[in-house]
C-alpha cells in the first residue's frame, strides 16, 4: 500500500542525516508525485515520494528506500504538525 495524493499520511521516515523520526506529510497532487530521480539530500537515483510537509510547511522529496511504514493521519496530528510550520513573515527584520 502506498499513500494517496491528497490525503495526509504519518511516515516513520528517516532523512539523510539518519535522523528517524515520525512525520505527516500529503502527497503532492501533481501526476508525478512519485518519480525516479535525485535530490541535494539524496544523490543517488531513486523513487522520490514528492509530499508537503506539515511540519515544514513544505514540499519535499522523501526517499521510498527510507519510509518505514506509513498510516492514515488523523485529523488532530494534521493541526499539530500545522502548528508547528513556519508562519509566513516570521523572522528577524
Amino acid at each position: 500500500m502506498h499513500p494517496a495524493p491528497g490525503r495526509a499520511v504519518v511516515i516513520d521516515y528517516t532523512n539523510y542525516g539518519g535522523k528517524r523520526a515520525k512525520r505527516v506529510v500529503t502527497p503532492d497532487g501533481r501526476m508525478e508525485w512519485i518519480e525516479r530521480g535525485q535530490n541535494q539530500w539524496h544523490p543517488d537515483a531513486q523513487w522520490l515520494i514528492h509530499a508537503w510537509d506539515h511540519a515544514k510547511g513544505a514540499t519535499r522529496g522523501f526517499a521510498w528506500k527510507d519510509i518505514h511504514s506509513q498510516r492514515p493521519a488523523t485529523e488532530d496530528e494534521v493541526r499539530e504538525a500545522d502548528a508547528k510550520a513556519p508562519k509566513a513573515g516570521a523572522g528577524g527584520a
